[in-house]
């Protein structure tokens, strides 16, 4: 068996005792899950009314919860590369294509990704990833040792169930430290709750099951006023269901790994938006329906607690090497999440969209400014406790939102367009058609 241990700085005094500190104090084991399109909002640890996560609410009552979390994205490819790497976007470039629909970015080899850490460390790593922006094509498979990838549109996906049963065997049959990538699509268009879930929070929908781009698309394209409240009601309770699905097999994995010598953390990789700013699904904006995402430890050495500082994927992905003592790439950003408090007046940056024009915004404790690089216009909201916008603002902009311009010009330099993905490519056909199928190449927008 390869392990990796803890060094305990503790001097002559325990200088004949290496055996005995290795043995009592091995590397942690990481277990890290992400789960596709999910807002915090919609589970028990941040207030829903539904009982959606009772599983993951029961380990995050003995774990961290981060209650004002942020993606630096709002559609997968980006958002997740940021996780995995450290980097804004603007730095990894892995998106779409600015001036082709249907190219998108793929992570240069010489990028080191979270896995890849792991893995010098002599950690086994495994991915079990289902959404097709997660496909190899896309350079997130480096560093594992085993990628179970399986390609999903909006009707075929593989489920969290089976992704489990993937997940457990892997582990079983695995020596050594271990660091797992677990994600699942549930939440995901289209909506389908599992017959475990089915009926958990709405028993006869007003709208079809599954419930699809299209008639999501219907509701859209009518009058605020004129919009069915039950139909909307009844989307987000499916919604709800799906959720309950992967939390149902969180419990599974969970259990079936144990707690005693592993880290979890828990997330997703954005939001949905349910119509809030007169739209559906995500990747056309980054406000805070898409951005403000779940961030949960629990496990070896996580005190218990809540956090309501602005946090991002970011600090995460440096909080994760650090609670594992492996080293942190060089260039790479955030701050550790966990033992330390952490400063006042943090800001999150995120950019880059899939739809329409390009967007970036900055979140802080109190505002959110969107601005569009197409067009050089600039918004300006309050935000409530979890980031979510209330009220535009039309009086007093350049000093409400010159501290969030500051941050932008320290941490981007300026508002341009990111100039072009990195190493642009169309993928495989295979996943070129999944795309196609999930609405991403040539969707109706």
């Amino acid at each position: 068996m390869k392990y990796r241990y803890i060094t305990l700085l503790m001097g002559t005094v325990l200088s004949g005792c290496t055996s005995i500190q290795e043995t009592l104090f091995p590397a942690p084991n990481v277990v890290f899950i992400m789960v596709d399109t999910l807002r915090p909002d919609h589970l028990g640890i941040y207030g829903h009314s539904n009982p959606t996560s009772p599983y993951l609410d029961q380990y995050a009552s003995e774990g961290m919860v981060f209650e004002r979390a942020f993606a630096h994205s709002g559609w997968t490819l980006p958002s997740t590369v940021s996780m995995m790497t450290g980097l804004y976007p603007h730095e990894h470039r892995v998106g779409r294509a600015p001036d082709s629909p249907s190219e998108f970015g793929s992570l240069p080899k010489e990028r080191q990704t979270m896995a890849e850490v792991f893995q010098t460390a002599g950690y086994q790593t495994m991915a079990v990833v289902n959404n097709t922006f997660l496909a190899p094509d896309f350079g997130l498979a480096q560093g594992f040792d085993t990628f179970d990838y399986r390609g999903a549109d909006n009707q075929d996906i593989r489920s969290a169930k089976e992704s489990t049963n993937v997940a457990l065997d892997w582990w079983a049959q695995t020596e050594g430290q271990k660091f797992l990538f677990w994600h699942v699509m549930e939440p995901h268009m289209d909506l389908l709750p599992p017959k475990e879930a089915r009926g958990a929070f709405v028993k006869e929908p007003t709208v079809d099951v599954p419930f699809d781009f299209k008639q999501g698309a219907t509701i859209t394209k009518q009058p605020p006023a004129e919009r069915n409240t039950q139909q909307i009601a009844d989307v987000l309770a499916l919604y709800d269901e799906e959720i309950l699905a992967v939390d149902q097999q969180l419990g599974r994995l969970v259990e079936g790994i144990g707690t005693d010598n592993t880290i979890f953390v828990f997330t997703s990789d954005h939001g949905e938006e349910f119509w809030e700013h007169d739209d559906f699904e995500h990747g056309h904006h980054l406000k805070g329906v898409l951005t403000h995402i779940p961030l949960v430890f629990w496990g070896k050495g996580i005190p218990k607690g809540r956090e309501r500082s602005v946090v991002s994927h970011l600090d995460m992905f440096r909080s994760v090497l650090e609670l594992a003592t492996l080293p942190i790439p060089e260039g790479t950003h955030g701050e550790m999440l966990i033992g330390s408090p952490l400063p006042s007046r943090r800001m999150v940056l995120s950019e880059n969209t899939l739809y329409g024009d390009p967007l970036l915004s900055v979140v802080s404790e109190t505002h959110r400014l969107e601005i569009n690089q197409e067009t050089k216009m600039a918004s300006l909201w309050t935000v409530d406790e979890q980031g979510m916008e209330q009220e535009v603002l039309q009086d007093n902009l350049d000093t409400l939102a010159e501290p969030l311009f500051n941050y932008i010009r320290t941490v981007r330099g300026d508002v341009k367009t990111i100039e072009q993905v990195s190493g642009p490519s169309v993928p495989s056909q295979d996943a070129f058609q999944n795309l196609k199928k999930l609405g991403y190449i040539d969707a109706e927008r």
